[in-house]
């Protein structure tokens, strides 16, 4: 792609990279781009990437003093039915808004990513280390894509607070227990199966939403009041 670039005498456009509020991606950040973390804390920091697809783009960091790292995690859109829990008129006509919102987040090799759209999101993950000294630091970002540079800035506030050492967990969701158990190939409701869905060793966190039909069922209650006796 890029010799055909070349060849038809196109130039790449100037990478742009502008933050979007984590809580909603759809909302461009207002002001400027300050953050505080305890030392040992990872953050994920958003962005709108608006560059010429199929060319890589190349994302550095400069922190100076501050002991951080990155990596680049590229967000691929799916288009939204926005219709869940919608009734009355809404239902009967069938004019459910849709939206693009970002899902599958792939991790980017050497921060160097390639834009399927003009347009996408993409979340950088900074870590800060351990060891970090608390202080103010100011951080450049850096997006190099076919010659041209577009640099944006934020604040980094390391607080004098050390996380505990960080323990690997994995979460599963509960909502469709059964296309669990099949995509394993295990028996649903066996020990195997439940022995996927806790991952006992590493799970610290479980979420799970007893509100599907394949839910309601005699033996999946007891079942899962064999596992978790709390739930009466």
């Amino acid at each position: 792609m890029i010799f055909l670039f070349a060849a038809l005498g196109l130039r790449a456009q100037t990478p742009v990279a502008k933050w979007v509020e984590l809580q909603d991606f759809s909302r461009l950040m207002q002001g400027n781009a300050a953050f505080k973390a305890w030392k040992g804390e990872s953050l994920l920091w958003p962005f709108l990437m608006e560059a010429t697809p199929e060319i890589p783009i190349k994302v550095t960091l400069e922190s100076g003093k501050a002991r951080i790292s990155l990596k680049t995690i590229k967000l691929n859109p799916i288009e939204a039915d926005l219709s869940a829990g919608f009734c009355g008129e809404a239902k009967s006509i069938g004019n459910f808004e849709k939206v693009s919102v970002p899902d599958l987040a792939i991790f980017q090799k050497d921060n160097s990513l390639i834009l399927d759209y003009s347009e996408q999101w993409i979340m950088l993950l900074v870590e800060v280390d351990a060891k970090a000294k608390p202080g103010l630091y100011p951080i450049k970002l850096h997006f190099d894509q076919a010659g041209k540079r577009y640099t944006t800035q934020a604040n980094l506030t390391i607080l004098n607070l050390a996380l505990e050492k960080r323990i690997g967990f994995q979460i599963d969701f509960w909502q469709y227990p059964n296309s669990l158990a099949e995509f394993h190939q295990l028996k649903p409701w066996s020990p195997p199966h439940f022995e996927d869905v806790l991952n006992e060793e590493e799970t610290k966190v479980s979420v799970d939403e007893i509100l599907q039909e394949n839910w309601d069922t005699a033996k999946s209650q007891f079942e899962i009041r064999s596992f978790f006796p709390e739930l009466g």
